[in-house]
């Protein structure tokens, strides 16, 4: 499907159920890397992400192993990363040591912060182990995006990104990402940045909501407002999908919709006008005269 696409994988996660802090998993925690490392290989994927506790469905973390301490965890965590790191090597693929929050998606995750995981890597010192950095995870535990990045972002690997809260697309929340992916940039950052997160509106919806709302809407913030987003996100992800732009659209929307009413010998122009949102004859015409050139 990838090549038929012209897709590539860049990677995917590669220790299912399995948890990195429990030492009495490590034997089977290597033998399932394994596998995932030949099936990245097969596939050409670069990357394979991991985690320092097993997650379910949901990302739900499977077994916190509150019985065990801080200690154990974190010493069991290197020596498993570092055994990872050397098949990874042998392999040819690089992992990607993701932490994720636990306000709001993954309670009971060991691996919360961005220091934890960077200074993991840096100690083992693998060219074979980076960090993926979650803008969002990291927003949720840590706050501090942009000097984070500037201490960190030489042990990157691979960058997620969504908006916080929601985990829903840049400029629903409120994360500053120009700021960001400036820091990421001046910080030498050339890897992956992949959008991870769950859409908070269509681009049909916005079509929709044009079509019915035209006679009534005053322009793209009002439309971004019920939309429940930016007029920056609104503007941007409409004219990726539709090829112009909201307004433009809005504009064409209600053009369509004079020529039908001028076909009637019933209204006048300034009552088509006010049927089309239009705020007199004079404007309707002047628009009238710009897009359709009579």
């Amino acid at each position: 499907a990838s090549d038929r696409a012209g897709i590539p994988v860049c990677g995917f996660n590669g220790d299912a159920d399995l948890s990195l802090i429990d030492p009495a998993q490590r034997e089977a925690y290597l033998a399932f890397l394994h596998r995932s490392l030949e099936a990245a290989r097969f596939l050409g994927a670069s990357g394979v992400t991991v985690h320092s506790n097993g997650l379910g469905p949901g990302g739900v973390v499977l077994a916190p192993r509150e019985d065990l301490s801080h200690t154990v965890k974190l010493c069991s965590l290197y020596a498993g990363l570092a055994a990872s790191a050397r098949l990874a090597e042998e392999a040819g693929v690089t992992l990607y040591l993701e932490p994720l929050n636990i306000s709001t998606d993954h309670p009971g995750n060991f691996l919360r912060d961005t220091q934890t995981a960077a200074e993991l890597v840096r100690l083992i010192g693998s060219p074979r182990l980076k960090v993926l950095y979650d803008i969002y995870h990291m927003q949720l535990n840590e706050g501090r995006l942009c000097d984070t990045i500037r201490q960190y972002a030489d042990t990157f690997g691979h960058v997620h990104a969504a908006d916080a809260p929601g985990r829903r697309e840049p400029g629903t929340g409120e994360i500053a990402f120009p700021r960001v992916y400036q820091a990421l940039e001046q910080a030498g950052y050339t890897g992956f940045v992949s959008y991870e997160l769950f859409p908070a509106r269509s681009t049909a919806e916005a079509v929709a909501a044009i079509r019915q709302n035209y006679m009534a809407l005053y322009g793209v913030e009002e439309l971004s407002e019920q939309l429940g987003v930016t007029k920056s996100h609104l503007v941007r992800t409409f004219k990726q999908e539709i090829g112009v732009s909201p307004g433009k659209y809005l504009t064409n929307v209600r053009i369509e919709a004079v020529k039908a009413l001028l076909l009637s010998d019933e209204y006048n122009l300034e009552m088509i006008a006010g049927m089309t949102g239009f705020s007199g004859a004079n404007y309707l015409c002047r628009v009238f005269k710009r897009e359709v050139g009579v």
